[in-house]
């Protein structure tokens, strides 16, 4: 049976946030649309990580970076200690969730089978900022709560800032109402 990632969260007995927008398929839509910084949504990368020791052995996991950064398939490889990583094709996607709109899964991969992998800048903030298996949907909650339920290890390398220029701040004008 699915549960949406509210219902699961709910289920779990944990605080969060949602924060509704105008439909938008890219982070960087999403972010204008929601009124946040791009760097305040964490995007979601389902990747094929390739075992060193066993060639046929392949697992999905999550990596989930600042909404401005990109991977950098090369060092996220040596972080993990693979032989291989390669981002996940959307008609693999499809295949690996059900109940989501394509491109806004949200990062609840240990329900998957899957490991998830968070960037240390998202580790370190006191909450975190994601979609919400739809298009049109946000949701914050605490990032303690979050790498609990999840059970994440962090990752240093593997991923790049698109734009170190923009500074990203928690504070945020927009109003969130906790549920």
């Amino acid at each position: 049976m699915f549960l949406s990632p509210m219902q699961y969260l709910d289920s779990e007995g944990l605080q969060y946030q949602v924060l509704h927008h105008p439909h938008a398929e890219s982070i960087k839509e999403t972010a204008i649309l929601a009124q946040l910084p791009e760097a305040a949504i964490a995007r979601v990368i389902i990747v094929s990580l390739v075992s060193k020791t066993d060639v046929l052995s392949v697992s999905e996991a999550i990596v989930l970076v600042p909404g401005d950064t990109e991977l950098d398939l090369v060092a996220l490889r040596n972080e993990l200690n693979v032989r291989d990583v390669h981002i996940v094709s959307n008609t693999q996607r499809e295949g690996l969730f059900t109940g989501f709109d394509l491109g806004s899964e949200a990062p609840f991969g240990h329900l998957y089978g899957m490991r998830v992998f968070i960037a240390k800048e998202l580790f370190n903030r006191f909450d975190i900022t994601f979609k919400a298996g739809n298009h049109e949907t946000l949701i914050r909650m605490s990032t303690v709560d979050f790498c609990n339920l999840t059970q994440v290890q962090t990752i240093e390398n593997g991923y790049s800032n698109s734009n170190a220029a923009e500074f990203y701040s928690e504070q945020t004008t927009k109003p969130w109402r906790w549920v």
